[in-house]
């Protein structure tokens, strides 16, 4: 995933994350590029129930957007990030739902990290 500056548009890549955010906030979703195929055809149906217009494309032009080489597995979005939050928020959504529960991580920059981290936090 991307980082850009606040309430820019970021990027997202791989059929985890990807999934993630088609499912989730399929309405935050600017672009989708993909290249069929394999998993990737089901981002693609997970998109067009959502009216999202997918862009084929190659494996050559997600490495160019995504800028992380062949670690895209196929599938690329840009997408609106939610706004950041305060740690007051954070508190309060926590206290307000009985089986939630927080995962802390410093200086995670790929997503396929990010998406291990949060899928064994949720076992």
């Amino acid at each position: 995933m991307s980082r850009s500056a606040a309430g820019a548009p970021e990027h997202a890549w791989g059929i985890h994350a990807v999934r993630a955010i088609l499912e989730l906030r399929p309405e935050s979703v600017l672009q989708f590029w993909a290249v069929p195929g394999g998993a990737v055809d089901e981002l693609i149906e997970l998109a067009a129930r959502s009216d999202i217009h997918v862009e084929f494309t190659g494996r050559g032009a997600i490495e160019r957007l995504a800028r992380t080489g062949t670690g895209h597995q196929g599938a690329l979005v840009r997408y609106r990030p939610l706004p950041e939050q305060s740690e007051a928020w954070l508190c309060e959504t926590l206290r307000g739902d009985a089986g939630a529960c927080a995962l802390a991580l410093d200086g995670v920059t790929d997503a396929h990290n990010l998406g291990a981290c949060l899928r064994s936090a949720d076992v």
